[in-house]
């Protein structure tokens, strides 16, 4: 399956509430759109996701089942649940180049890294985030008058430790 263009798409599920089995399910997936939204409101598997890299947003929520690393190379917004109750099981995840990412739910990688790196801020909604044996590796305003300065708000519950390199605001 493909996505293109510039307006808006919405993908939604049949499913009330949380759910554990998925109610959207492909096995790939190819964003390539130059604007518009991607929202994905339902339990979603995915085999190969491709987001290739454009001014588009990308909007997952109440959950995703993925089987490999997804790369997000989009330079809209990305948001990763929207509801603390949120299940999300990746094999890994890299989203660079996001003008903004906010992050909600419960967040599980396996072997690959977790990988945050925002042109704007990225926001934690509540959740946990764990990684079985990759890392996590979160960097946020890489661009513009704050380079350099990581802009990270994190509420609702996330605990939060840190091994600072360079000087941060939190």
């Amino acid at each position: 399956m493909q996505a293109t263009g510039t307006g808006n798409l919405s993908i939604n599920g049949t499913g009330t509430g949380l759910q554990i089995t998925q109610d959207i399910v492909t096995s790939n997936f190819t964003f390539n759109k130059t604007g518009g939204t991607i929202a994905f409101n339902g339990n979603t598997q995915f085999g190969t996701v491709t987001a290739n890299a454009g001014n588009y947003n990308l909007e997952f929520r109440r959950g995703i089942t993925a089987f490999t690393p997804l790369t997000l190379n989009n330079t809209g917004s990305i948001t990763i649940g929207d509801d603390s109750g949120d299940i999300f099981s990746l094999s890994g995840l890299t989203a660079t180049g996001a003008s903004s990412i906010t992050v909600g739910g419960t967040i599980s990688t396996g072997s690959s890294d977790f990988n945050l790196t925002a042109a704007g801020n990225i926001v934690f909604n509540g959740g946990t985030l764990t990684a079985s044996s990759g890392n996590i590796n979160i960097t946020a305003n890489t661009s513009g008058t704050t380079a350099g300065r990581a802009h990270l708000t994190v509420g609702g519950g996330l605990k939060q430790s840190e091994e600072r390199e360079n000087q941060a605001d939190y």
